[in-house]
């Protein structure tokens, strides 16, 4: 998705569509955002949380060692690998 959206930013912005450049310039930028978002969201194993999680957890009071709380983490993940099989299917993901 990110490679055909810089491919029609180029090609809106080589035409002098500026405007639509503008707007997928902006899309784009969200989904790269997103995309390194994700990446690190889904490479968390939350039952071998490494030194910053158990800081980053302790500093916002989570309890790492909750098997609720690593079980709600892991249907997090498991709503953005559906949310991306969505997308790729050209459907609207079902959590924003």
């Amino acid at each position: 998705m990110i490679d055909k959206a810089e491919e029609s930013y180029r090609l809106f912005k080589r035409t002098g569509r500026i405007k639509e450049a503008k707007l997928i310039k902006a899309k784009l930028i969200e989904a790269k955002y997103a995309k390194e978002h994700l990446i690190h969201v889904m490479n968390m194993d939350f039952s071998k949380p490494t030194p910053r999680m158990l800081e980053m957890a302790q500093k916002n009071k989570i309890d790492l060692k909750d098997p609720i709380v690593i079980a709600e983490f892991r249907k997090i993940q498991q709503q953005n690998l559906e949310d991306i099989k969505r997308m790729k299917e050209g459907k609207k993901p079902l959590t924003d």
